[in-house]
């Protein structure tokens, strides 16, 4: 089964308010977020942290399930924690996406899924422009890019690139 882990714990601290809640186009954005991932994962974790009661509200009504980080101001990571421990067991893969993205082209999950079905490399990652689509990796092992023309910034083939070290 392929999972999905939604990061919805966040503390809103350079918005000063909720930015998952905030309507867009006449719903909250987190519920995008999800209305993206649900057709492309058969379980999907929703990651809440202090404003729980009020996404769960903004989510009513969608098949997913929630997860509570109980320290969301110790980062992303311990949420992606908090939401493995929610996966089921017979989980083999797992996309993890962020509740404040509610507009991901709708091409992007489909070709992340099956970059990863194709490449047998443990973690696939999105790219834009020739740079990863996340803002800092924690601790990953390897990465594979579908995009044949990209070398990144560090001047190296992406099968030989790894993260820098946080």
């Amino acid at each position: 089964m392929i999972a999905g882990i939604l990061l919805a714990a966040g503390l809103a601290r350079r918005m000063g308010r909720q930015k998952l809640l905030l309507s867009l186009e006449g719903k909250p954005v987190v519920r995008w977020a999800v209305e993206r991932l649900l057709p492309h994962v058969e379980d999907l974790v929703v990651v809440t942290g202090h404003d729980d009661s009020t996404v769960r509200h903004a989510l009513s009504g969608l098949a997913v399930r929630f997860a509570v980080n109980p320290r969301p101001e110790a980062g992303q990571a311990s949420s992606i924690a908090v939401g493995v421990e929610a996966l089921r067991p017979r989980t083999r893969a797992v996309l993890v996406a962020l509740g404040d993205q509610p507009k991901t082209p709708d091409p992007v999950v489909p070709a992340l899924l099956s970059a990863f079905a194709r490449s047998g490399k443990p973690i696939v990652v999105s790219i834009f422009r020739c740079r990863p689509t996340w803002t800092r990796p924690k601790t990953t092992r390897s990465f594979m890019y579908n995009d044949e023309t990209c070398v990144t910034r560090f001047g190296r083939s992406r099968s030989s690139w790894r993260p820098p070290t946080m």
